[in-house]
């Protein structure tokens, strides 16, 4: 038996006393279920009407205008593995990624839209962040931020992988040390 069953059959204090819930509460839900109205209403396959209405080709074209302006085209060589009939064959692709620097999070982007949208005057109706994330994230594939980590110097990462692995000497922590000083001075 369901608790909407047990609701209509037994007593309306006995069951408010034992579930803990309020008798106004209760008199609702008996009412919803004489009138039949105790279910959500159907879905039926329609869309999100906030979520639809956003111009999701408007979307993805402005974004990847903005990362050809903005961003680095860099050739990609990617490697796959699949197995076929027990034996591992491995394929490679070149593609043409474009990767935006490390300081353009998805909230710098979604701040970067709302200013485009607000200096044109174009009337869109913008998506929320998360949204326009999950959308360029599945429409975009080939445009990337990159990692805070890989705007450092190669010579940093040498030094770093020498003390990581080789132990840290005093010698290479004052190569280090020389080093990020003349950085810092260029800044």
């Amino acid at each position: 038996m369901t608790v909407l069953a047990v609701l209509m059959q037994t007593d309306t204090i006995t069951f408010c006393a034992s579930y803990g819930i309020t008798l106004v509460t209760v008199q609702r839900y008996k009412g919803q279920t004489l009138s039949g109205t105790f279910a959500a209403k159907p879905h039926r396959n329609k869309k999100n009407k906030n979520a639809s209405l956003i111009d999701i080709r408007w979307l993805i074209d402005w974004f990847t205008e903005f990362a050809k302006n903005v961003g680095d085209v860099v050739p990609v060589r990617v490697r796959m593995k699949k197995t076929v009939d027990g034996t591992v064959r491995k394929y490679y692709s070149s593609e043409q990624f474009t990767f935006l620097q490390a300081y353009f999070t998805w909230d710098r982007l979604y701040d970067e839209m709302r200013e485009f949208v607000e200096l044109s005057r174009i009337r869109r109706r913008e998506p929320g962040n998360s949204t326009m994330r999950k959308m360029l994230s599945l429409h975009c594939l080939n445009i990337r931020i990159r990692s805070p980590r890989d705007n450092v110097c190669d010579v940093c990462s040498i030094y770093m992988t020498k003390m990581r692995h080789g132990g840290a000497t005093l010698d290479t922590t004052e190569e280090l040390g020389r080093h990020t000083e003349t950085a810092r001075r260029m800044r």
